[in-house]
């Protein structure tokens, strides 16, 4: 999951706190010695406070690389000073599917355009792709403002989901930048292809037509239907819990007959955590899609778009509940399609209100 750091408001630093200029960062690929640098970062940015552990640890760090569970990226100092760095890493469970996220640059050098190159060094590099077998690459994009999402906008990516109320405002409380929870835009770049058939709940059957419009891989769509699962079929899930976002992910590998009765469970454990949204991931290729998305309607989920080879067997349907109301107020959107997308969503939320 995406930790959204500082660096993405360097447009508003002080003159006086940014680097000169003329001081030459170099970009490029993590090497094992610089660990210990990229701990030091996040120390001096977080203190010990960033939820992902081994960034910390240099021992922890390489061997996550060396698993290919992480790619950091570095922007290091004329003096060898690890000064910034972002990392590709694996967040959903299709295996060849990397995020963008964990970034960060020292105050002093921010305003100097650090983070763009560093998230273009990631994104173009194909050496990098074909080391850590990346087949897609996708980031969040905040919406308590709307640097990174003009950033990401010369990266190539296509715009198809947006995470309401993903991360509490106390996240932003150094930058002052929002005022209730914040949601962020899903964007997806495709670098190997997969095209497939997706399987189209008919109730949001022309959203995602809308949503796949301008996907940059091929696929073919059909009726998705309400056959019920199997009798005596069970739901194969996986959820993981960020108790500090108050938020529940659960993938549903397989929906079996007993999956209103598992999402029963799951919200009542939570709820008594303070949980504040639960997404559920759908396969797009699962027969029972249409039957799952109906019940999901009924207990107040609502759409928040499609998540690209999410699966290793292909792409995944975003859906939500709120616990309280989304801050809708607080989202800012850049593109003309992100603001569309956020429309066709809130539409969703008033209307799966009103059913359940």
């Amino acid at each position: 999951m995406t930790w959204q750091s500082p660096v993405e408001i360097g447009e508003g630093m002080d003159k006086e706190q940014r680097a000169h200029p003329e001081q030459e960062v170099t970009i490029g690929a993590f090497q094992p010695a610089d660990a210990k640098g990229v701990g030091d970062l996040f120390r001096r940015v977080y203190g010990e406070g960033y939820p992902v552990r081994y960034y910390y640890d240099p021992d922890q760090l390489n061997e996550a690389v060396a698993k290919h569970e992480t790619a950091p990226i570095v922007a290091r100092s004329p003096q060898g000073e690890i000064v910034g760095t972002v990392s590709g890493f694996r967040s959903a469970p299709n295996s060849g599917l990397f995020e963008i996220g964990a970034g960060l640059v020292l105050p002093e050098y921010r305003g100097l355009g650090i983070n763009n190159r560093l998230i273009r060094f990631i994104m173009e590099n194909e050496d990098l792709h074909e080391r850590f077998g990346m087949a897609v690459i996708w980031g969040e994009s905040v919406c308590n403002h709307i640097h990174m999402q003009k950033t990401t906008a010369h990266q190539k990516v296509v715009e198809m989901a947006i995470e309401v109320d993903l991360m509490p405002a106390e996240a932003y409380a150094e930058e002052q930048s929002a005022a209730g929870r914040v949601a962020s835009v899903a964007a997806f770049r495709t670098y190997r292809p997969q095209p497939h058939t997706l399987l189209l709940p008919p109730c949001y059957e022309d959203f995602l037509h809308f949503v796949y419009r301008d996907f940059d891989d091929r696929r073919s769509f059909q009726a998705a239907g309400d056959t019920p699962p199997g009798e005596g079929s069970r739901t194969v899930l996986a959820e993981q819990a960020f108790e500090f976002a108050a938020l529940v992910r659960a993938a549903v590998h397989s929906v079996g007959e007993d999956f209103e009765g598992v999402l029963s469970d799951l919200e009542t454990r939570h709820r008594g955590r303070k949980t504040h949204v639960v997404q559920i991931w759908l396969k797009l290729t699962d027969p029972a899609v249409g039957w799952a998305v109906q019940l999901l309607r009924r207990k107040g989920y609502f759409i928040c778009g499609a998540l690209p080879r999410w699966f290793e067997e292909g792409d995944g349907l975003l859906m939500e509940k709120t616990f309280s109301r989304p801050h809708w107020e607080g989202i800012q959107l850049y593109s003309d399609k992100a603001k569309r997308l956020l429309e066709h969503i809130r539409a969703d939320w008033e209307e799966t209100g009103r059913i359940a």
